[in-house]
């Protein structure tokens, strides 16, 4: 969010090469994520690298995601979610790093704007 002005809306077709499976597992993650970072620092510091604690916000929906496949075990997350606080309801946007060590997902490099870049790469 940049100076009280909210992000619009996104609405994309976007093309991701995941299974159904693995992307299953990346939303999970960002709901989770997402969570943590109107929550609980502790378990946002588990799950996250750059994302700051809101406790005044909550969770509302994540409205659109994107994976795209950067490595064995690395993906480029794009992201839409809907957070209310006291002065109501608004959409902000992620773009950030997902990896997997294990059975454990982490995110790290997180921007607030999608890029032209960004939407390029959505297209497949």
């Amino acid at each position: 969010m940049n100076a009280g002005k909210s992000a619009p809306l996104l609405t994309m077709d976007a093309v991701t090469n995941l299974s159904k499976s693995k992307e299953n597992q990346l939303n999970t993650f960002v709901k989770s994520l997402l969570e943590a970072k109107t929550k609980n620092q502790e378990t946002l510091e588990l799950l996250a690298d750059g994302l700051t604690l809101s406790s005044n916000e909550e969770l509302v929906s994540v409205d659109y995601t994107n994976f795209q496949q950067k490595g064995k075990d690395t993906y480029k997350a794009i992201v839409q979610a809907t957070f209310k606080n006291d002065m109501g309801t608004h959409p902000e946007n992620y773009v950030f790093t997902i990896t997997k060590t294990n059975k454990t997902f982490f995110a790290r490099d997180f921007t607030n704007v999608i890029t032209a870049k960004d939407m390029e790469t959505m297209k497949g």
